[in-house]
């Protein structure tokens, strides 16, 4: 059994733990739903780290990006997964559109939740783990749009080979 006895337990250190943990089940392709629950959470965290360092979260650049839409509309589909798992229904989702939304659920949402979760921890805190710096160039290998256009998308390339 684990202890927490002597853990240092603050936002940030839980971020990093629920991050860390979804990425090493991610990596080890284990358990999409528990990573994209676990990613999500750390990832509301570290947005909130952000705004309190003073930071821009990934959110804002997603509203500048795409400025026709709301941010009610962006919050939705970032948590419509996550509150699927962790909630039986709720007033306005009943069970059956939840199985509906299940089934439509994919490990390539997890590649974005977590991206966006270590983006944000980066910078609330201006460190990552190696795992997360190395899942980081895995991602703009696998995903070269979503990288600023001004950017030389070709030291990627060698990094995922093709299928």
């Amino acid at each position: 059994m684990s202890s927490t006895k002597g853990m240092k337990l603050d936002k940030t250190e839980v971020a990093r733990r629920q991050l860390g943990t979804a990425l090493a089940l991610f990596i080890e392709d284990l358990d999409p739903i528990s990573v994209h629950t676990l990613a999500r959470a750390g990832g509301e965290i570290a947005e909130h780290l952000t705004r309190k360092a003073m930071s821009k979260p990934f959110i804002d650049h997603a509203l500048a990006t795409f400025p026709d839409e709301t941010l009610k509309k962006i919050r939705g589909l970032q948590n419509q997964f996550s509150n699927a798992f962790k909630h039986a229904s709720t007033k306005t989702r009943k069970e059956g559109g939840d199985l509906k939304l299940l089934r439509r659920f994919n490990d390539l949402q997890n590649d974005h939740m977590l991206f966006v979760g270590w983006y944000d921890y980066m910078l609330a805190v201006n460190a990552m783990p190696i795992e997360a710096h190395v899942f980081q160039v895995w991602y703009f290998a696998l995903y070269p749009e979503k990288l600023n256009p001004k950017v030389d998308a070709s030291q990627y390339d060698a990094v995922v080979a093709p299928e």
